[in-house]
């Protein structure tokens, strides 16, 4: 009689997971994805404060508005320039623009600091993209001009034009 109810119980339960995930399925096949959140759904005013104690030269200021929505831009001694474009809670474009120097250890300290960035905005694919960017740059003098969509509504574009010192990493929203 054990032996019977022990086998009751698993085809009980087996049953009771098979109408599960037959419900499951079917209430996923009745309602639509959930709606993409507008920007870059990334709070501004916190990423500006990483930035910030990342760097403690690079203090936002707010400038002209783009296309009616606040500017902030950052700047430090190395001429390293951060711009957030955007609502502080819809932010819709974040730049980073490092400029070539003749000191090796400041170029290295600041592409270090845009590995960060990208790893901020792009997680692991982002920072596995910057760097492997970065790497062709190194490599030849052919002009970089990339662009790669991401998770969270993200697009993002590494520029480099041989001959001119900057270096810009930007996200904006698809």
């Amino acid at each position: 009689m054990n032996l019977f109810y022990s086998i009751g119980n698993k085809n009980i339960i087996a049953a009771v997971a098979l109408l599960l995930s037959f419900l499951s399925a079917n209430a996923q096949r009745q309602s639509d994805p959930p709606p993409m959140k507008p920007g870059l759904q990334i709070n501004g005013d916190l990423l500006m404060q990483k930035i910030t104690e990342s760097d403690k030269d690079l203090v936002f200021k707010q400038q002209k508005d783009i296309d009616h929505l606040p500017c902030f831009l950052a700047a430090n001694t190395y001429q390293t320039k951060v711009k957030l474009v955007g609502k502080p809670t819809e932010l819709i474009s974040v730049q980073w623009t490092f400029v070539f120097n003749a000191d090796n250890d400041v170029n290295t300290l600041e592409l270090e600091k845009m590995a960060w960035f990208a790893s901020i905005i792009g997680k692991k694919e982002g920072v596995d993209w910057f760097m492997t960017t970065l790497d062709e740059v190194k490599k030849n003098t052919n002009p970089v001009n990339q662009t790669r969509n991401f998770n969270f509504n993200r697009k993002g574009t590494i520029s480099y034009l041989p001959g001119d010192p900057f270096f810009t990493l930007t996200f904006t929203t698809l």
